[in-house]
């Protein structure tokens, strides 16, 4: 069984896909970016966005009962790989123990220097 999802108060998707989608049990969550859900303003420095985007993907784990603990695959894309240092250290504000698997991919992105896409498995009953 397969259930789109968009989550009320996460931040609005940039194009025409769904916030999370769950398959089997398994959560898809589309990539999140450093966008305010509240505003829609994107910070400007590198650590905010990283902040930001991991909040946001925060934000849609919850809205479908999940949460970061619960995350199994994390794949981030960065504008500039020589910042992956930092990017670490803040990434493991949020997963300070057990981290998920992850990759981190260097490209091009528009407007912002990070966006984060995850694979959560649902919890149970």
């Amino acid at each position: 069984m397969r259930k789109a999802i968009m989550v009320r108060g996460a931040a609005s998707p940039g194009g025409h896909y769904s916030h999370a989608v769950i398959v089997n049990g398994l959560i898809y969550v589309s990539g999140q970016v450093p966008r305010d859900p509240a505003t829609g303003n994107i910070p400007d420095g590198f650590a905010a966005q990283v902040r930001l985007a991991l909040s946001n993907l925060r934000t849609v784990l919850r809205g479908v009962g999940a949460d970061l603990g619960d995350v199994a695959k994390i794949t981030t894309y960065l504008t500039d790989m020589t910042r992956f240092a930092e990017y670490n250290e803040i990434y493991r504000e949020f997963f300070p123990t057990d981290p998920p698997a992850r990759t981190t991919i260097g490209c091009q992105l528009h407007g912002f220097l990070v966006e984060i896409d995850c694979i959560a498995a649902q919890p149970g009953p």
